[in-house]
């Protein structure tokens, strides 16, 4: 009897276990559903349409992955051609005959950065720098350096000893070609300082292995042509012949005063972030097949360590941290105390003050080595007014047409001009730079002697100051506006300085009035949808004081003015600077009280979940934001799917059948795609990181760009793989700081220039069905800290409207795409015939981890306030990988503040509050920005307005069926074995214990 007892006890505990653990699996499955389906896979979709509508809405050149793929690869050979950036050709050292020898040096000319730091040797279908030299000379290239390089994973330490074996070869291969890459990337910002091997010097400094190789070099060739393979901006000095550490040809090292043969140094060559097809473009310029057009990004200096933003990039800890009542130990911050005198804005108007007898000790050519916009060419250009510039009063705009002419005999070439604008300022007034990019533009490829005529359009609204101290909005001073057409942004010295031919380069227009944007004044300025006045006084202006009324170390952040540059240059936090004391910015950090009265102002709750239309997403195709059809729309989803729209966007967006939703997938990055979740056929990798497409000064080349991003997109799909919809990109943040880990995601330190190539290749990839989700917004302009509680980036707000936000607002007001839809009668019938209509392609942005002021990124006031209500922009904002209801970046916060989607699964726990009022409203209206926005993209291909959609049931859950299956029959075994048993059907024989001998 024990023993039967026994075994029914076993047989019922195993079937109990059994159902408890199935039950569990089968709870976080549900609960995991959406990470699942992208790791597994889902079911797959069908269509059921019983119309005749057409439903190709984007015309699409390619229809096979291996043409889309070739084509992606020509646009980046392309982009990298028109980018890479001559910055030497002494005694004309280049182009080089192919039948000239070249020896190619240093270990990373076979193992260059192709954007952040993938390794061209062993990705498929990439051209290393090496690789492509090699294959253009052929047998004029040096085999046994390339062998001896195969065999190592760094630059030698010592190039005299490891390169002896190949010394005998130099004489008929004699050209020297080095590679000198810097490599940064997502979490990791250049070092300050490289360590006591490296005598503290930073990492944006040549190295001793790089002074050593040089130095061998110059010994052993007859000449060397550098290549700076880098997104950050070196110090460069040392290839000037000027330079003060230079003395004939003889590089005295700053920090080891170890001396350095470098006379054979003839040219150099940027070649930052180049993309798959790198190798093949620097062979092409340096053969002469390609003649260089590509125009500095950023201003590289001679030293950084004076540059205004150096005291204030890095780590710096706020002291009283542990009693912020956030939702990590620690708190961190930068200040942006430069304003916005970044980059070129500070060394050029330094440069004037100077001049004038104001800033003391400044010398330009001490200070910068190459400005920005700099470029030479193998050929020249001569250019000028085609004829007198002239303001439109009725478009807001200025017309420069320029004529350019390649005057040289031997090269043909592609000529760039830019604007410049001198905007009229008052000593202690507005802050004001001296010279700013207002536009620029390329030519067609010109032969000797040929011309070309550009047309440059610059809005007025983008170069107004904005008074964040006093009328608190844009203002348009009244005074003499003076326009350079320039070469780079130094140009304006030479210019003032001529004599005759001025007018040639050189116009004026003269405001008579001062123009004060904002009501009950001049109103809002043209390109604005509202009045554009202070929204940053509680988030960041408190902060900032000037430095006549306040000292470094009393906690605010000083001012840095032109009025007087050496007495307010930023300094380092010190002293009170480390306690975050005022109130506003204590609750910001604090953990987010998601019930207070004041996060709930909406108290009537809006309609969900009618039946009073029955649209699908593709008849709201081309359908206007603001029109009512989307409100009858948005009233016919479930609260519940609401929520899980917003709350699980990871790498994805949620369909829904009912109410004709595709499931659409979204993948890294600006430079090619990939997400490990995502089925990702043989694409391109990698495309040019974003430096290089700006460095092209060609927007057309950029929409172009962003048209073959579009084709791979549906390539993929076609190719069985995911069908991408959003692409994590492009990167509108700025090179505030050569050390910032991300610039080669950045375009450039000028938004101007940043914000017209965004806006064009936004507009080829969304017209191909993209939706390009722009990060970070905003201020991630470094990587350290970042995620740490996100560092609070503290920025007066006429820096970041005028600097930071500069290249966000011409994304959202000037990328534009062309959309094909069903347009609807005035009595509301659809028409049969497809419509046609221009549309923001301003589709998206992603979030910051970073916060602004002490308010996370992704909840900011900007979002609304200056994105939406201002740029007008209606695209989605999802966040950078997170976004949890129990973090910093919290949901139910970023949900209030404009934020649409988070970049993370979070099943059905995304938030605390999913039904009061406002939850419920703010849901409707992120779902509607995520809707809108997927309607106009490629995700409807082929889904006409009547169409319905269904899925297949996805393969794990299938799995789990029959798991199901299998274990219900095993327990419904497990059950019927112990119902015999107990009724003696079964026989459980007691085991019989033999008797023992032993006597007791």
């Amino acid at each position: 009897m024990k023993r039967k007892n026994r075994v029914t006890s076993y047989l019922a505990t195993a079937g109990v276990l059994t159902l408890a653990l199935m039950t569990g699996v089968t709870i976080a499955a549900n609960i995991q559903s959406n990470n699942l389906d992208l790791l597994l896979g889902r079911g797959a979709q069908h269509v059921q349409d019983n119309s005749s509508l057409d439903a190709n809405y984007i015309d699409f050149k390619y229809d096979n992955q291996a043409d889309a793929l070739k084509n992606a690869q020509r646009m980046t050979q392309l982009t990298a051609e028109e980018g890479m950036t001559l910055l030497k050709n002494d005694d004309h050292a280049l182009p080089i005959a192919k039948t000239t020898g070249v020896t190619v040096l240093g270990y990373y000319s076979w193992h260059n950065n192709m954007a952040g730091g993938e390794d061209p040797a062993t990705t498929t279908g990439a051209v290393s720098l090496g690789k492509g030299i090699k294959e253009h000379f052929g047998d004029k290239f040096n085999q046994l350096t390339e062998d001896l390089y195969s065999s190592v994973s760094a630059d030698f330490d010592d190039p005299e000893t490891a390169l002896a074996s190949a010394e005998s070869s130099f004489a008929s291969f004699d050209t020297a070609i080095i590679t000198l890459k810097r490599n940064s990337g997502e979490g990791n910002d250049q070092s300050l300082n490289a360590g006591a091997k490296e005598q503290s010097r930073s990492a944006l400094v040549i190295n001793n292995a790089e002074l050593k190789l040089i130095d061998y070099a110059s010994k052993h060739f007859s000449k060397i042509i550098i290549v700076i393979n880098s997104a950050n901006a070196m110090e460069l000095g040392w290839l000037q012949n000027d330079d003060p550490n230079m003395h004939e040809g003889i590089y005295t090292d700053p920090y080891t005063q170890k001396t350095y043969d470098f006379s054979k140094v003839k040219a150099a060559i940027w070649a930052g972030c180049c993309g798959s097809q790198g190798g093949v473009a620097l062979a092409n310029i340096l053969t002469g097949e390609v003649t260089p057009s590509g125009h500095l990004v950023d201003t590289y200096v001679r030293d950084l360590r004076n540059d205004p933003t150096y005291k204030n990039f890095g780590s710096y800890l706020y002291d009283n941290s542990d009693e912020l009542n956030s939702y990590q130990e620690e708190t961190y911050f930068v200040e942006y105390e430069e304003g916005i005198y970044v980059g070129y804005r500070y060394y050029e108007t330094a440069a004037k003050e100077a001049m004038d007898g104001n800033y003391a000790g400044f010398d330009y050519d001490r200070q910068v080595v190459y400005p920005f916009g700099y470029g030479l060419s193998y050929t020249t250009f001569s250019q000028e007014f085609e004829e007198t510039p002239t303001f439109d009063a009725s478009s807001n705009e200025y017309t420069f047409k320029v004529r350019i002419t390649n005057t040289g005999d031997t090269y043909s070439g592609k000529g760039v001009a830019q604007i410049y604008v001198n905007v009229p300022y008052t000593k202690g007034g507005i802050e004001k730079a001296h010279v700013s990019l207002a536009g620029f533009a390329k030519t067609k490829l010109l032969a000797p002697r040929e011309s070309d005529v550009v047309e440059i359009k610059v809005n007025r609204d983008y170069f107004t100051s904005y008074d964040y101290k006093d009328e608190k909005c844009y203002i348009l001073e009244a005074g003499d506006y003076n326009f350079y057409l320039a070469d780079n942004a130094h140009s304006w010295v030479s210019i003032d300085k001529m004599s005759s031919g001025k007018e040639k380069l050189f116009w004026t227009d003269s405001v008579s009035k001062t123009y004060v944007y904002k009501d009950g004044a001049d109103g809002k300025r043209s390109t604005d949808l509202t009045t554009a006045v202070n929204k940053e006084d509680d988030e960041l202006n408190y902060k900032f004081k000037e430095y006549t009324e306040n000292e470094q170390g009393e906690g605010y952040c000083i001012n840095f003015t032109r009025a007087n540059f050496k007495d307010s240059f930023p300094e380092s936090p010190k002293e009170d600077d480390f306690i975050l004391s005022d109130e506003r910015a204590k609750e910001q950090v604090a953990i987010y009280d998601v019930w207070d009265e004041k996060n709930n102002p909406i108290t009537e709750m809006p309609s969900v979940n009618t039946d009073e239309t029955s649209y699908t997403l593709s008849a709201m195709r081309g359908v206007d934001f603001d029109d009512e059809k989307w409100d009858h729309y948005m009233n016919q989803f479930s609260k519940d799917k609401l929520v899980e729209m917003f709350a699980n966007g990871g790498w994805n967006e949620k369909a829904d059948v009912e109410n004709g939703v595709p499931e659409s997938y979204d993948a890294d990055s600006p430079y090619g795609y990939y997400a490990h979740a995502l089925t990702i056929k043989d694409i391109n990798k990698w495309y040019c990181g974003d430096p290089m497409v700006a460095a092209t000064f060609n927007t057309e080349l950029a929409k172009e760009l962003g048209d073959a991003f579009g084709e791979e997109a549906h390539a993929n799909y076609l190719a069985g793989g995911s069908l991408i919809t959003g692409i994590y990109g492009y990167g509108l943040n700025l090179h505030r700081s050569a050390f910032g880990g991300r610039n080669y995601e950045y375009y450039s330190e000028d938004g101007i220039l940043s914000g017209k190539m965004a806006a064009a290749e936004a507009s080829g990839a969304s017209e191909k069905g993209l939706i390009t989700f722009m990060k970070h917004f905003a201020l991630n302009e470094q990587e350290t800290n970042r995620q740490k509680n996100g560092y609070c980036a503290w920025v007066n707000e006429q820096a970041f409207r005028e600097v930071y936000l500069k290249g966000w607002e011409l994304y959202m007001k000037e990328a534009k795409m062309n959309v094909r839809y069903y347009a609807t009668d005035a009595d509301g019938n659809m028409e049969n015939t497809l419509s046609s209509k221009t549309m923001s392609a301003a589709t998206g942005i992603m979030t910051a981890y970073n916060r602004i002021g002490a308010t996370y990124a992704g909840a900011s006031l900007s979002i609304n306030d200056i994105l939406r209500d201002e740029f007008g922009f209606t695209g989605t904002a999802v966040t950078d990988a997170g976004g949890q209801k129990n973090t910093y970046m919290t949901t139910d916060f970023l949900l209030r503040r404009g934020g649409d989607l988070t970049l993370t699964n979070n099943g059905t726990d995304g938030l605390y509050d999913t039904s009061s009022p406002t939850a419920v409203y703010w849901l409707k209206m992120a779902c509607k920005h995520i809707l809108f926005n997927k309607a106009n993209s490629n995700c409807v291909q082929g889904v006409s307005p009547s169409a319905s959609i269904s899925y297949d049931v996805s393969p794990w859950r299938v799995g789990m069926y029959v798991a199901w299956g299998v274990i219900a029959t095993a327990l419904l075994a497990d059950a019927t074995i112990i119902t015999l048993i107990a009724l003696d059907k079964i026989h459980v024989k007691e085991k019989v214990r033999p008797e023992s001998e032993e006597e007791y």
